[in-house]
This record gives structure tokens, C-alpha cells and sequence, in this order.
């Protein structure tokens, strides 16, 4: 009976072990997951970066004189009328970060949605006036010396991490119209 108890007791022993095994792995797997949320969002970020890339392997990109050519090249020839680029929103942005530069670039090869025109806004004012929420709300974070990666981040600090770009437009404007807007986003 004595061997008996001491079997059930090992054997209790190992199950609490096992337990804490698989609690450990199940800890390590979630925090494994808001690495790679965060790793995807920083990638995201940099890639919308404006930044002229260049091709190392053409040797037109290692000639200093090479900009200097172009914009006389440029100058000689007539002027040409431009449409300029479109102003369209992009349907579907995946994150603020995209959002944002849509505000302030343009997504796609359109137009910056800051630089509208009236006759523009007008002809995507649905879009327009929902994004503009945040787009206000970042501007005013800029305004007081934050960059927009800070203020992009206090936004998803406060609306959840994994939220939609959809979930924070609509409680941004609910806060807005209820005066609840939470204090770091004032």
C-alpha cells in the first residue's frame, strides 16, 4: 500500500510538471505572436516610407553627375501638360501606418488625400470624412512635437492592438461626438 501511494504521488508530481510544461509553451507561442504582430507592423511601416531606391547593379545610379544631366535635360525640353496624379483613397487601408501615408503621400501612385481639391474630397466624401478622424487626431498629437509613429501607436494603445482601421475610425468618432476622446489623443 506504502508503494502504491508513493506511484500515485510521482505520478501526481509529474502531471503538475507536465502541467507547467504546457502552460510555459503556451506563454512562449503568445508572446511569440505579439513579436511578430509588432515585426509585421514595423515592416509595414518602413515600407510605406517614401524613399527613392536605387539599383546598385545599373550604372547609370553610380555616375555623381548623373541628376545634374537630367534636370538640364529636363529644362530644354517644352513644357508638357500633367494631369498629376489621381485623387483617389485607397479601398481598403490594413493600418493606420497606411492610412497615414495616404494623408500624407498619397498610396498607389495617387494623390495625397491633404491635397485635395474641394471638387475632389467631394467625389470620395464618404471615405474622405471617416478618415479624416484620424488623420486629425495624428496631426494634433504632431502638433505638439510627437512624431506620427508615437501618436499612430497611442492610437492602437488605446483602441487595442489588433483592432481594424474600421473598429478605430467608428470609436474615434463616437469618442469625439461623446467627448470621451481619451486624454493622449486630445
Amino acid at each position: 500500500m506504502h508503494v502504491c501511494l508513493h506511484a500515485n504521488s510521482q505520478q501526481r508530481v509529474v502531471y503538475n510538471q507536465n502541467i507547467q510544461i504546457l502552460r510555459m509553451l503556451q506563454e512562449q507561442e503568445r508572446q511569440r505572436r505579439i513579436h511578430l504582430r509588432k515585426i509585421n507592423q514595423n515592416i509595414a511601416r518602413v515600407a510605406l516610407q517614401p524613399a527613392r531606391r536605387r539599383d546598385p547593379t545599373n550604372p547609370i545610379n553610380h555616375n555623381p553627375f548623373n541628376e545634374q544631366q537630367q534636370q538640364q535635360q529636363q529644362e530644354q525640353q517644352p513644357p508638357q501638360q500633367q494631369a498629376g496624379p489621381p485623387a483617389n483613397l485607397s479601398p481598403t487601408p490594413r493600418n493606420l501606418h497606411m492610412l497615414w501615408q495616404e494623408w500624407e503621400h498619397g498610396i498607389g501612385g495617387n494623390k495625397a488625400a491633404k491635397l485635395f481639391t474641394p471638387e475632389e474630397r467631394g467625389r470620395v466624401k464618404h471615405k474622405y470624412c471617416r478618415r479624416r478622424v484620424i488623420w486629425k487626431c495624428i496631426e494634433r498629437q504632431i502638433a505638439r512635437s510627437v512624431s506620427y509613429n508615437v501618436a499612430i501607436d497611442r492610437i492602437y494603445q488605446v483602441y487595442g492592438e489588433s483592432a481594424t482601421v474600421t473598429s478605430i475610425i467608428n470609436k474615434t468618432k463616437k469618442d469625439n461626438k461623446d467627448g470621451n476622446l481619451h486624454v493622449c489623443l486630445r
